[in-house]
This record gives C-alpha cells, structure tokens and sequence, in this order.
C-alpha cells in the first residue's frame, strides 16, 4: 500500500472506530459490517453494536493510597462515552496511554491519539499527580508522531534546563564551604594568636604598665585588621553572588527572546498558508459562478431555438389543415407551453438549492 492510500484510511471513520474498539478490548469490524452499522444494518447487527458499545464507567470510591483517579472522555458518530483508568500517582501522560492500548499493540496506535484536559493538549511527558479528567482526540500517525517528536525535544530541553540549574546550586553549594573553611582557618588561627598572646601576657605580668599598653595596641590592631579582612570577604562573595544572578538573568532573557521570535515565524507562516488558502478558494467560486452563467446562457438560447422551431413547424401545420384542427392543436400547444415552463422553473430552483449547498 503506497502512503497517499495509507494516510486516506487511516482518516476513514472505519479505522477510527476499530482503534476505539482495539482500546476498549472489542472485536474488529469489517468495511461491510461497518457500513452496514453506520447505514441502519439489519437487527441483529444494531442489537450486536449495543452488546459491543462501551458502557460509562462507575467511579471509584476508594482509590488505593499511591494512585489517582483518570477518566478519558470518547465521543464517536454521535455517541459519548467515557472510561476511567488507575494509574500511579507521578505517572506521565505517556504511561497512561500505554495502559489504555492493548500490550501487544503497534506503536502507531500509541501515537495516533491525544489526550486534552479542556481546549488545551497534554504532552507526552507531562505527570499526573492528582484525579484528571481528559477528553480523548484522534490525530492519526503522522500528527502524532510529529506531536511525540515535539514533545520529546520540549522534555530534553526542561531536562537540560535543570541540569543547569543543578550545577548551579551546586557550585554555589562549593563555594560556601570554601568560604565556611577558609574563615573557619582564620578562627582557627586567631585563637592560636589568642592564646599565644595570653602567655606573652603571663610572662610578662611583672613588666612595666608601658608594655602592657603595647601589648593591649597591638591586640587592638590585630582586632581591626580582623574585621577589616572580614568586610572585604563579604564584600567579595556579594559581588560574586551579584555577578552570577546577572549572569543567569541574562540567560534566561536570551531564552526568552528566542522562544518569541520562534513564535512570531510560527504566526507568520500561518497566517501566509491561511492567505493563500483564501485566494484560491475565491478563485474557486469566481470560476464556479463563471461556468454557471454560462450555462445559464447556453440553456437559454437552446430553449429560444427549440421554441423557434416549434412555432414555425405550428405555423406551416396551421397553415395545411383546417382551422378546428388548428384549434386543437392551439390547445395542445399551450398545454405543451405550460408544462416546459413549469419543468424550467423547477430545474432553476433545483440549481440555486444545488449552487447554496456548494457555497455553504
């Protein structure tokens, strides 16, 4: 099977219906014996669809600790249903789509289908972490790979993001037990200053009050160097701590700044398709109502033709029979007249109820 047939029945409704019913657990149905369901079917086939056709679940009053709720919402040729599943507590969009697909099914009905909670998609990777309610969507396998591929590379991204931010914390982390040992040196140091001065001061207890005073100046200057070397580290680590939240805002603007300019080509692109779209679809009708003129017109002069034959085969007949048989043939004339106007009115309603169809 070439991929233009393969994309064309995978858009049938047939094929939606049998992975709904591939999902559920159901048996598979034949073309005919979808068409034959989607067209009224015999009894016995619409007793057999009510057998089959998913029933909406009850909830459930104790959910066991560690797991949530999910209930899936499904909608198909006019009938609702829905579905609820167990799942464990963290758990990713993805795993929830796994368990409501049969184990041995192919990827492509994996990815043929998304989950949204309102108007908005749930990505593959997203965590549910509490009850949900979600609306069933078929996307078919192209989109959604596309959409798996997406979300795979939105999920690197985050996952390299906190990378970053990891590493951060932690050199951070490193360099504040630098800083702890490095002042936890200097204390260290200090009471052995301390200590050793206090036995200077023993022995010299008999000296001269000078020396004590000399002794007392010095410790006085050893203090304010102190504080004075305490201030500059303080004031070096703040400059530090200020550089690198500069440097992470900037990262991030950068980031930002990407992320939009992403958006707007996005936008852009769009808009461009939607435009061209218009175009030809204007181009479309305007050629449509062109060739409806025209064969307006050529009905018309065909008509005019046809009525001039006839009225000159009606005059060469009257003028070779008698005039009651003229009469006669008047009468009929006009009947004739009548019923082709009334067969032309009913063929221009017919078109312009054919013509508001296709506009709409």
């Amino acid at each position: 099977v070439d991929r233009a047939s393969y994309k064309e029945h995978v858009d049938t409704d047939w094929h939606k219906f049998n992975l709904n019913q591939r999902m559920m657990g159901n048996p598979l149905l034949s073309e005919d014996e979808f068409l034959s369901r989607a067209g009224g079917g015999t009894a016995a086939a619409e007793k057999q669809g009510e057998e089959q056709k998913p029933k909406q679940t009850e909830v459930v009053a104790d959910i066991p600790a560690g797991m949530v709720n999910v209930c899936v919402a499904f909608q198909h040729s006019g009938e609702k249903w829905s579905y609820k599943f167990l799942v464990t507590t963290g758990s990713t969009v993805l795993d929830l789509k796994k368990s409501m697909i049969k184990p041995e099914s192919p990827q492509e009905d994996l990815i043929s289908f998304s989950l949204k909670r309102g108007m908005l998609r749930m990505t593959n990777f997203e965590t549910i972490d509490q009850s949900e309610t979600f609306d069933f969507q078929f996307v078919g396998p192209e989109e959604g790979q596309r959409l798996m591929d997406r979300d795979g590379q939105r999920k690197a991204r985050e996952d390299e993001e906190a990378g970053e931010r990891e590493q951060k914390r932690q050199e951070a982390a490193q360099a504040q037990q630098r800083l702890e040992a490095e002042v936890d040196e200097r204390r260290r140091q200090e009471r052995a200053a301390e200590e050793e001065l206090e036995r200077s001061k023993q022995a010299e207890a008999q000296k001269q009050v000078e020396v004590r005073q000399e002794a007392a100046s010095r410790k006085d200057d050893e203090n304010r160097r102190r504080e004075e070397h305490q201030k500059k580290m303080q004031e070096t680590s703040r400059k530090e701590e200020e550089k690198r939240r500069e440097e992470t805002r900037r990262r991030e603007q950068e980031r930002a700044g990407a992320e939009e300019a992403r958006r707007r080509d996005e936008d852009r692109r769009k808009a461009e398709e939607a435009e061209a779209t218009g175009k030809r679809e204007a181009e479309r009708q305007r050629e449509e109502e062109r060739r409806r003129a025209e064969e307006a017109r050529r009905d018309e002069e065909s008509r005019r033709q046809q009525e001039a034959k006839q009225e000159e085969q009606r005059r060469r007949e009257e003028e070779q029979r008698p005039a009651e048989v003229a009469r006669s043939e008047e009468e009929s004339r006009r009947e004739q007249e009548a019923k082709q106007e009334e067969q032309r009115t009913f063929e221009e309603e017919r078109r312009k109820e054919e013509d508001g169809v296709r506009e709409a």
